[in-house]
């Protein structure tokens, strides 16, 4: 069985094997793409949505939450609900990620307050890095659990 599918189960236990699987799959393939640890980008699904494809909370849809204003991601504004698809949503939050990764690395270097992911919920000035925390609590605890060599 995949480390990451099992990693999902073991965050939301109640989630059925073929969203699972098919949530690992595109998370493992997004997270190739952009060169970031699927366990990471699992501890982000987890910390912004729980698993919940059709979760919205102002202004942010689906899986990675991805905000849709009319600067932001406006090519979704008034079809928010295109963000409720897994595969679109983990493809878009990917590419975000992506983004604040690379700008992370050019503009921020090793900042030790705060590490390249709390730009995803914050921006260019991350204000508070507790969401930093959180999902480096979470992906710590799925290294610790699935790739216990690692640490």
């Amino acid at each position: 069985m995949d480390i990451i599918f099992k990693a999902i189960l073991w965050l939301v236990p109640t989630i059925s094997h073929p969203d699972a699987q098919r949530y690992a799959e595109l998370i493992r393939q997004e997270a190739e793409v952009y060169q970031i640890s699927p366990l990471l980008v699992t501890a982000i699904v987890y910390k912004e949505s729980r698993f919940d494809p059709k979760v919205s909370s102002d202004r942010n849809y689906g899986l990675m939450q991805v905000r849709v204003t009319r600067l932001f991601n406006r090519q979704y504004y008034g079809r928010e609900h295109l963000l409720f698809d897994p595969k679109r949503n983990i493809w878009k939050g990917m590419e975000i990620l992506g983004y604040w990764k690379g700008y992370h690395e050019r503009h921020c270097g090793d900042a030790p307050d705060h590490p390249f992911w709390a730009h995803y919920a914050h921006g260019k000035r991350v204000r508070n890095p507790r969401y930093g925390e959180r999902v480096k609590a979470i992906y710590s605890d799925l290294i610790r659990r699935f790739l216990p060599g690692e640490v």
